[in-house]
């Protein structure tokens, strides 16, 4: 779900805007340091906002039983591998304002076999079916304070392209974010986020950021709700180990070749994944990652292109799975223009 990543990638944005100004040039060169390092500490807690990230990741196949207006349609057995890349790029910044880009890449594979079909009128077989999509997105970032609060505003919009069957889609979004609390051991931030989306459930999302050092036991609770809590702990300078929660999500163009059922639909899935995430920093930049644990599909359904999220033809009930991830990933080196 591209609009929780959002949630955290605005808030990483906003540092960039607050830099003081009209300092000299060792003073300058002493805080840009100092920013460096803690944009380099905030993407390792937060992988999402690192500027690049290549991961792949092996859904194990599992159960799926379909239904198709709400009547037995086919089970059978599914598999996903998943290749992921990610730019997330600070255009420019100037004053307490700055616009950054974000572009990317997902090609999914989908296995799908032993294939019992409970209706004569549409079947399904055994098959293999590749999707990439392409994605880029354009937000601009407001920084002030409202009443002594630090407050965030951002408005972006976004497109999802589909070369092979030449279609694409549009979204757009507002978020505001007011810093409530921010100290050497905690932070909280509250927001709300407005969607644009013909496909999105609901028009708004409140969302809720908090962090909290365990300093007893070394230990970070990263929560960034409505989509990930984690439990972080460093092992060494460059090694850590994450226990997490977190919602996956991810939407593909299909062609229907079956009158009189949509012919243009998009295939959505909403996931939620628990398990273990080890990473390393193989150098200064550099980060591996390597993640597993269970899948769980809490929605998986087909709806017509333009139609709402719960007018859908085909809805899904997918076995909980195992599944792996291994990501290279760099932590933010350019600052913008």
């Amino acid at each position: 779900m591209k609009k929780y990543l959002l949630l955290s990638i605005v808030v990483f944005i906003s540092f960039y805007a607050t830099a003081q100004q009209n300092v000299n040039a060792n003073q300058k060169r002493m805080m840009d340091s100092i920013k460096a390092e803690y944009f380099d500490i905030y993407a390792l807690k937060h992988p999402i906002v690192r500027q690049v990230t290549i991961s792949s990741e092996m859904v194990t196949p599992g159960t799926i039983k379909s239904q198709l207006y709400d009547k037995d349609f086919f089970k059978g057995k599914l598999g996903v591998y998943r290749t992921t890349v990610n730019f997330n790029v600070p255009v420019v910044s100037w004053g307490k304002n700055s616009i950054s880009a974000s572009v990317g890449m997902i090609n999914q594979n989908f296995k799908l076999n032993k294939v019992e079909n409970y209706g004569t009128e549409y079947s399904v077989t055994d098959s293999t079916f590749n999707r990439t999509t392409l994605n880029a997105a354009l937000s601009f970032t407001h920084i002030d304070s409202l009443f002594g609060v630090p407050v965030i505003f951002n408005v972006g919009a976004a497109t999802i392209v589909d070369p092979g069957l030449s279609r694409q889609r549009f979204t757009y979004r507002g978020l505001i974010s007011f810093a409530l609390i921010r100290n050497a051991n905690s932070s909280l931030s509250l927001g709300g986020l407005v969607i644009v989306d013909p496909s999105s459930p609901v028009p708004f999302v409140p969302f809720l950021t908090y962090s909290h050092i365990f300093k007893a036991i070394g230990t970070e609770l990263l929560v960034d709700m409505p989509y990930r809590v984690a439990l972080r702990k460093e092992l060494s300078k460059k090694s850590s180990l994450t226990a997490v929660a977190e919602l996956a999500g991810n939407l593909s163009f299909v062609d229907i070749n079956q009158n009189p059922l949509p012919k243009n639909s998009i295939y959505t899935t909403l996931d939620l994944k628990t398990g273990m995430l080890f990473e390393h920093r193989l150098s200064k930049k550099v980060v591996l990652s390597i993640s597993g644990g269970m899948l769980s599909a809490l929605n998986s359904k087909v709806i017509g292109e333009n139609e709402k999220s719960n007018n859908y033809f085909i809805k899904n009930s997918n076995q909980m799975v195992p599944y792996v991830n291994i990501g290279i990933s760099l932590l933010p080196f350019f600052k913008g223009f």
